[in-house]
């Protein structure tokens, strides 16, 4: 008879749930199951909670996830209290995102194989995804209809059965993860597949916030005495090789005529004339910025009210379908503080103050931890300005886990000594 070790179906659980967890593949299990993504989240909420519970020797409570605690849980159950608004839901995804830090700081400390190959197999699902996407749009617009989540949002067409912007950050997280938890070689290959897919979604705040993270990565080497021209021209070879094929095949004439005839692929076209084209006018003339500053003045406008004490996790989708607000302020520190006041806001500045408190005290003992934090802060920094996805990103929230127990232990991690 066949005997399984409980270890191996502990590694496997693990893989599962970081898998699903970098690849949002929550929504293929949903469709899968005719069920709604909700009754999937609950179910992968219990496996991180059994998954926590049969490792709870490797967790500390350290300053990091205790700020976690009082920004994800408790602030978040004491607004809605107050202001009367409980919103079981809405707090009940609160403590998934706080086991998600958790099972980041688990699987650092004692998966790490698992972990890569999470990421390795997550960036690789995600190009997949974002490519066939671009061949066969209606294939996501019928999956994702069944799910009541629009692959085509904002006129983009390229997504992974959520909104393009969703997919563009979680490739952006993938990219730091995939520095610090992968080997050079798997990083050279890897790497040009999700600047690929960041660039395929049209997100700008992901494209801008890359762009932002690989200017760093090209100092931080400059500055280490590392830079060479053949390190350089590798990743160029490789993202070449990939993405050559692609554009033969993109402006082939009948595949070019049927992306002019689609009103979608013209949207997605305009997204990188606007970096081509870069002018006041072509600012002042979009459409999508234009939408964005004037829901950032609905919230503003109603700023007295909920100023101290919020309206509570989740209002705000409540006063958008009152007419109060109209769409979302696409600015993190906006959201935060009409859901939970200032002290809500605080507890987030909070925790971007921590990160930095934690690269200035591991620059010379653990400095592959000091650049980790360093690019989630700038990461989560920039971000947070253009955009509130950050709010619900579930691998952000591993991320957050792995940067608390990220070390040196050759014993522990996989990690490299040069990312």
């Amino acid at each position: 008879m066949l005997k399984i070790k409980k270890s191996n179906i502990f590694r496997l659980l693990f893989l599962l749930t970081i898998l699903v967890t970098l690849t949002k593949t929550y929504v293929v299990f949903a469709v899968a199951a005719g069920t709604s993504v909700g009754v999937i989240t609950t179910l992968f909420f219990g496996l991180n909670i059994i998954l926590i519970l049969n490792n709870l020797k490797a967790l500390e409570m350290k300053q990091g996830i205790f700020l976690f605690s009082v920004f994800i849980v408790f602030i978040p159950f004491i607004v809605s209290f107050v202001n009367f608004n409980f919103s079981l839901n809405a707090l009940m995804l609160q403590l998934f995102y706080f086991s998600q830090v958790l099972i980041g700081v688990i699987a650092i400390k004692k998966y790490p194989l698992q972990l890569s190959n999470a990421v390795i197999l997550a960036v690789l699902i995600n190009f997949s995804f974002g490519v066939f996407s671009m061949f066969n749009p209606q294939f996501f617009i019928g999956m994702s209809e069944i799910i009541n989540a629009r692959s085509f949002y904002g006129g983009r067409a390229v997504s992974f059965f959520l909104q393009p912007n969703t997919l563009g950050l979680a490739s952006v997280v993938l990219y730091i993860l995939c520095k610090f938890l992968c080997s050079k070689k798997t990083q050279q290959l890897l790497s040009p597949l999700i600047i690929l897919t960041t660039v395929l979604t049209g997100s700008r705040s992901s494209i801008i916030v890359l762009l932002v993270l690989l200017l760093l990565s090209l100092i931080l080497t400059i500055r280490s005495g590392q830079f060479k021209i053949v390190k350089i021209l590798k990743p160029v070879l490789n993202f070449s090789l990939i993405i050559i094929p692609i554009l033969l095949l993109f402006f082939n004439s009948k595949y070019a005529e049927m992306l002019v005839s689609n009103k979608d692929y013209t949207q997605l076209i305009d997204r990188f004339e606007f970096f081509i084209d870069f002018s006041a006018d072509k600012v002042e003339n979009d459409q999508s910025l234009d939408d964005r500053f004037n829901y950032q003045k609905k919230y503003i406008k109603e700023l007295p009210s909920f100023f101290i004490l919020g309206n509570g996790i989740g209002t705000q989708q409540e006063a958008i379908h009152e007419g109060t607000l109209t769409g979302s302020a696409h600015q993190a520190y906006l959201e935060i503080l009409f859901q939970g006041g200032i002290f809500y806001l605080l507890s987030y500045i909070l925790i971007l103050y921590y990160m930095l408190f934690v690269v200035w005290r591991n620059r010379t003992l653990n400095p592959l931890k000091s650049k980790l934090t360093f690019f989630l802060f700038s990461f989560v920094f920039i971000i947070s300005l253009v955009s509130t996805g950050i709010l619900s990103m579930r691998e952000l929230f591993l991320a957050f886990g792995i940067m608390l127990q990220y070390d040196l232990n050759r014993e522990n991690t996989l990690i490299h000594e040069n990312p």
